[in-house]
């Protein structure tokens, strides 16, 4: 009989696979004695699972990780299951493809959120189309201030896939929630990631000039809007109405979007009435960092805020996220 220690780590393998941790980074020390019917049970909690089936992981990466796993156990010494061989071969027959998903297991209880990304860091000339580090933190964020977002309106800046509007549409109480970007490939790719985790069935991207969908999870209006930064005026501030928090992640990365993003904000404080800016960033270079934060801080005053210990989502602490607070400072 498998001990509650077992299978939490079991859990713990079948959470870094859903969300691609790097193969070595998995522990599989648990595993020494591993017997046949315990192998298999590693492999319907991973490359077997319905919704991997449903919805393949990096095909790449499901290769690497069943090469890990039988490396191991031959380490060990131990008679591998025939399984195990007959996925590997199912797996290299298997065409490849740019276009895979990742799962993120929440374990509160909620439902996976699943995301269709691209597998090339730069796709279509964006960087949208795949999830990153801040996103991640945010994410955790997210759930760990779940009340924070309590009927509260929210407008996400450069959304990408959509992990971040995600989590806080199906983890929150929010009343409606924004999700804003302004290339395409991106647009169609989170108008996709929406519906896939709404679970209804239609396709509607023609809503109007700026409002390509509009849908519901767990009782929060999803609207997918496309939004450059530099078409944010008074006049589209009125015509979205009341804002309570922005929220933007991983968007801090060009001196050249700095002037754009902080006028895109101002708006949205002086005309939708938002309070704060919730905004998350990996530090690649600091002094990129600092210049954003420097031009930010004329007209807000900026919070640390502490990044939350990884419970639901996995990311690498290197280089490090950092999430920041702003308010309009006092007059």
């Amino acid at each position: 009989m498998q001990d509650d220690d077992y299978l939490e780590k079991l859990q713990q393998i079948k959470k870094q696979f859903l969300c691609y941790v790097p193969v070595k980074e998995i522990n599989l020390s648990f595993l020494d004695k591993l017997d046949i019917n315990s192998q298999e049970q590693v492999i319907e909690n991973t490359i077997r699972l319905d919704q991997i089936l449903k919805y393949p992981i990096n095909l790449e990466y499901q290769k690497a990780f069943l090469k890990h796993l039988l490396q191991y156990f031959e380490r060990q010494g131990s008679v591998i299951h025939d399984t195990l061989y007959e996925e590997y071969g199912r797996l290299v027959a298997l065409p490849c493809s740019n276009i895979n998903f990742k799962h993120y297991a929440t374990e509160s209880g909620k439902k996976d959120i699943i995301l269709k990304e691209n597998a090339n860091l730069i796709s279509d000339g964006t960087t949208g189309l795949r999830t990153w580090q801040a996103s991640l933190a945010l994410s955790e964020w997210i759930i760990s201030n779940s009340s924070y977002f309590n009927s509260k309106v929210v407008l996400e800046l450069g959304s990408g896939v959509g992990l971040t509007g995600l989590t806080l549409s199906t983890h929150t109480e929010a009343k409606t929630l924004y999700l804003t970007d302004c290339h395409s490939s991106v647009l169609t790719t989170l108008c996709d990631n929406v519906i896939l985790n709404s679970g209804h069935v239609y396709k509607n991207y023609n809503l109007g000039e700026q409002c390509l969908l509009e849908d519901c999870i767990n009782n929060c209006l999803v609207r997918v809007f496309n939004l450059p930064w530099e078409d944010i005026c008074e006049d589209l501030c009125q015509s979205l109405g009341r804002i309570d928090i922005v929220i933007a992640a991983d968007v801090v990365y060009d001196s050249s979007i700095f002037e754009p993003l902080v006028n895109a904000v101002d708006y949205l404080f002086k005309y939708c009435g938002a309070s704060e800016f919730i905004l998350s960033c990996t530090e690649r270079n600091p002094d990129t960092l600092t210049d954003f934060l420097l031009l930010l801080g004329k007209n807000y005053r900026i919070v640390d805020v502490e990044v939350p210990i990884q419970r639901h989502f996995l990311w690498s602490s290197i280089p490090p996220v950092k999430i920041f607070n702003a308010r309009l400072t006092s007059t």
